[in-house]
């Protein structure tokens, strides 16, 4: 098993990629609460319409977080999104420090690491490494597709309180579910019509939200939930991750 510190996997990532390759990285947060989970919806610009019922809405969930900026760590990067978009001090939270990391790749291919940096920061739980179709809103001229690292981490909320999206934030809302409705949220079948979620799920709206929200919406995992379905991560797993 390789031991590695996490700017070695990051500059790998950008040398292996970038010379065809629209390079993308991040960090995002599964955030453990009360038996329950938190993930946030993504933004309105990546909602997607159902063909088969005019209302229908495909809504990818995904976890707390967003792009490493140049010059942060990926720990660097997720205190400042957590506190630009839920109001959370990362000294409110316990992270898990798992011994191994797994980096998933598209094809479902999984290599176990061991991450030391000198600093006392927490080893993600996986690493995402995806190439994707090229993004029309971050496209450079010649490259050929997009690639994703993405670094996430699991946490507990130190004390009981409910998370809300800061309302100057274009995330439109939080999910929470509890842990024995994660299954079927991973399957992306799970839907909301007129506002009402099934027991087990709640949804907090960003206050600020300004775009009508749809009548019929279809939960469907993005990147970080991808991650839980890819690497066998249950509700169980994830507990004796961060222990008690």
């Amino acid at each position: 098993m390789s031991v590695l510190q996490t700017n070695e996997i990051m500059q790998e990532f950008i040398e292996k990629y970038s010379h065809d390759c629209q390079v993308n990285q991040g960090s995002s947060l599964i955030i453990m609460h009360n038996e329950g989970l938190y993930f946030s919806l993504v933004k309105p610009k990546f909602w997607r319409k159902a063909s088969e019922i005019a209302n229908k809405v495909l809504i990818d969930f995904s976890g707390i977080g967003g792009a490493i900026e140049k010059g942060e760590t990926p720990i660097d990067c997720l205190k400042r999104e957590i506190m630009e978009e839920i109001k959370l001090r990362y000294s409110e939270l316990t992270f898990a420090f798992p011994k191994k990391t797994m980096i998933i790749s598209n094809d479902s291919n999984i290599a176990k690491v061991e991450i030391q940096d000198q600093e006392n920061n927490p080893n993600p739980i996986y690493i995402l490494e995806f190439k994707l179709p090229l993004r029309s809103d971050r496209a450079i001229k010649g490259k050929s597709y997009s690639c994703l690292q993405l670094f996430v981490y699991l946490a507990k909320l130190k004390e009981n309180r409910l998370l809300e999206v800061s309302e100057d934030e274009e995330i439109p809302a939080l999910i929470y579910v509890k842990k024995d409705q994660l299954a079927e949220l991973l399957t992306g079948n799970i839907e909301i019509v007129n506002m009402a979620a099934p027991s087990g799920l709640e949804i907090t709206w960003n206050k600020n939200f300004n775009i009508n929200i749809p009548e019929h919406i279809v939960l469907t995992p993005k990147f970080t939930p991808t991650g839980l379905i890819k690497g066998q991560l249950d509700y169980a797993s994830l507990q004796k991750l961060i222990g008690d």
